[in-house]
């Protein structure tokens, strides 16, 4: 009898757990999406075997890890304001990519952090598979969680405070406002970048096991001359590099991430956490109204938003993304195999791409953009009524605090139901508390937004009070 969806996501969680080393503002799929996506994927690791799902590398570090953990790492493991797509010279972002990618399977700090944000990981798994298997859907109940398990995970990666875990910013909402690779086209360059450093160290371990590389000084010190041995530590590697790079795949695969233009919205409105802010509102509008889009070879299907992912309407666009996946590391494998990587396009006409505005499809009417970017005239428009989804009137001379503030006082700013809203009476403009730390960490007037009533969450007061006081004192 084949095992029931919710007998696999909880297999995959405890054999992901088994692999720990014993020593909302975040716009993209949870971590649970992530790591099940990528722990279906069949992994050859030799010429004889079909494959097995999820196995555990090594990395550098020593830090055990399977194929789906890594799948879930670029959201918590990366460098600050180093997105492989800020530049589109190949080998400049290829350097850029390995760099996020050490920042995990490098130090031995990252092991560390790891085991630090493992449990708060596998909490958010346990959880979300006790309602897949009492029939309720997931995405309420990752709405429920979420902000518990974001402050979490800031506190995890380096944040938060006695006052609240939401500051200081840790690297997991510090990279959230960095997020460029998680985006639009962005988020098929970044994928195709790590799939390529993923393809040529396959390539590396192939030609070591046919005896036509030498291995290094480190290889042999470690696992004396045995190329077949050495040979199948490179291609580990190789699979590690490609499992980081699929995260960007997967969120391309999201609604909310398909025409949101998060890069532009940061780098042209002042300032840019607000244009980060803006760039999840989109982002978060498109989630729930879900997006209707179609790929090169003029299919056409419905992709759901973040948290969605396991709920039986994403069904199709589930599989469709479980074939590239598929395909992705099989890639890999033939590299290994045959010492030649494999074109980008072979998996560029099946990604997904938005349907012109009012265009229906099973029973859905494609909404009009929160923001379009128009690359003639490097022009973001806004939608006129910002509240209507269908207005097809847009402007270009809009300014970003207005609205900003706009999109919360209509309570637009929350992609959570109403009971979960963690606001105070005296939030006037309804402002999530995760963007209002992302708001708090680069505001010098802080004051000014206690006033306004957007900074209103009693820990980020606290904190405020408590720098005012220790700066009089010392003064």
């Amino acid at each position: 009898m084949k095992p029931s969806f919710a007998a696999r996501l909880l297999f995959v969680i405890f054999s992901c757990a088994a692999t720990v080393s014993t020593a909302a503002f975040k716009p993209a799929f949870s971590a649970t999406e992530h790591i099940y996506g990528a722990a279906e994927v069949m992994i050859k690791l030799n010429h004889d075997s079909p494959g097995i799902k999820n196995p555990v590398f090594t990395l550098p570090n020593g830090l055990r890890i399977s194929y789906g953990q890594l799948a879930a790492m670029p959201d918590l493991f990366s460098v600050v304001g180093n997105s492989a797509s800020d530049t589109r010279d190949p080998v400049e972002a290829e350097e850029r990519f390995l760099r996020n990618f050490n920042d995990l399977a490098e130090s031995s700090q990252s092991v560390t952090r790891f085991n630090k944000i493992w449990p708060v990981m596998q909490d958010e798994y346990e959880q979300i598979t006790a309602a897949v298997e009492k029939g309720l859907d997931p995405a309420y109940t990752f709405q429920k969680i979420s902000g518990d398990i974001d402050e979490r995970l800031n506190r995890a990666t380096g944040g938060g405070s006695i006052f609240t875990g939401m500051y200081p910013l840790g690297n997991y909402l510090k990279l959230a406002v960095n997020c460029f690779d998680h985006f639009g086209e962005d988020a098929i360059f970044a994928y195709h970048i790590g799939h390529n450093a993923a393809m040529k160290a396959a390539v590396l371990a192939g030609k070591i096991e046919r005896g036509a590389a030498t291995p290094s000084t480190s290889d042999i010190q470690k696992y004396g001359k045995d190329l077949k041995l050495i040979a199948l530590n490179h291609l580990e590697y190789a699979y590690a590099l490609n499992a980081f790079a699929c995260h960007y795949m997967m969120d391309r695969f999201a609604g909310g991430h398909i025409r949101a233009p998060f890069r532009q919205l940061c780098q042209t409105v002042f300032t840019q956490n607000i244009g980060a802010c803006l760039g999840k509102y989109a982002h978060n509008e498109d989630c729930c109204d879900n997006l209707i889009v179609r790929n090169q070879l003029g299919e056409t299907w419905t992709a759901y938003g973040d948290h969605e992912f396991f709920s039986d309407c994403n069904r199709e666009n589930r599989a469709r993304l479980a074939a590239m996946l598929q395909q992705s590391a099989d890639e890999v494998f033939d590299a290994y195999t045959t010492g030649c990587t494999a074109a980008p396009e072979n998996t560029d006409r099946h990604f997904p791409y938005p349907v012109a505005p009012l265009t229906e499809f099973a029973g859905f009417k494609q909404t009009f953009p929160m923001f379009r970017y128009d690359k003639a005239s490097n022009t973001i428009f806004r939608r006129e009524d910002i509240a209507n989804q269908f207005d097809s009137r847009e402007k270009s001379d809009w300014w970003g605090w207005s609205t900003f503030l706009l999109i919360n006082s209509k309570g637009m700013g929350k992609n959570i139901p109403p009971e979960f809203s963690i606001t105070s009476k005296k939030n006037r403009y309804n402002v999530p508390v995760a963007d209002q730390a992302v708001l708090f960490d680069r505001t010098e007037n802080k004051q000014q937004l206690i006033d306004e009533g957007i900074i209103t969450d009693p820990g980020l007061l606290e904190y405020h009070h408590k720098q005012d006081t220790d700066s009089a004192e010392n003064f």
